[in-house]
């Protein structure tokens, strides 16, 4: 009865949403000096066992943000692929303003997040704040660049996806081979779709197989 089932096998459990509320508020009564430490412990077991939902939920109940920000950033490459964009929002806006600006490569998980919300224009505000932090960090400024393309993309605005593609190439250097690649690939899309450049597209696909 205070137990459910989370797996096929019968293997992984969790309490009843009612018993675990049940618990967590005697918890609060019992030992409010602990609370703090339980939740941080949690989340290094969660993250640990590769579920980063919930490793960052526990930090940001207690307003661990440098723990939550090292999460996110771990698992940045498949946050975006799993969970609600809503929940992914949330955790973003209740950050405060100088974690996401001291840590530029949360900020560009913020950014994919607005993006992926269809946010655009927020989006393009988080980049350009961005911009000036990763200046010096290549692999930083090859992403930034490609979910600025990505923004035009959506936008179909293909003369600007030809534009910025052109200048990210010019500043991204040729061993940031996955950004390059991805704006490479767009671009060949846009120089298509912008009139059947098909001698432009093929090169550009051509660079980004390469």
């Amino acid at each position: 009865l205070f137990i459910v089932s989370l797996d096929n096998e019968r293997r992984w459990y969790r309490y009843h949403h009612l018993f675990a509320e049940l618990l967590r508020n005697r918890l609060v009564r019992a030992y409010p000096d602990q609370i703090a430490e339980l939740h941080r412990r949690a989340s290094d077991w969660y993250a640990h066992n590769d579920s980063p939902y919930e490793a960052i939920t526990h930090a940001l109940t207690v307003q661990d943000w440098t723990r939550a920000a090292e999460v996110i950033e771990r698992f940045s490459d498949e946050l975006p692929m799993r969970g609600e964009i809503n929940t992914r929002l949330g955790w973003f806006e209740s950050f405060p303003a100088y974690i996401l600006m001291e840590r530029p490569r949360l900020g560009l998980v913020y950014a994919w997040a607005l993006f992926m919300a269809n946010q655009l224009d927020r989006g393009e505000q988080q980049l350009n704040q961005l911009l000036p932090l990763v200046q010096a960090a290549p692999t930083l400024l090859g992403e930034l660049y490609v979910i600025r393309v990505m923004i035009a993309v959506r936008r179909y605005d293909m003369p600007a996806v030809i534009e910025l593609a052109q200048q990210a190439l010019a500043l991204v250097p040729p061993e940031e081979t996955s950004p390059r690649s991805r704006i490479l690939l767009t671009l060949g899309v846009a120089y298509d779709e912008m009139g059947g450049d098909i001698a432009a597209a093929r090169s550009a696909f051509r660079e980004a197989y390469e």
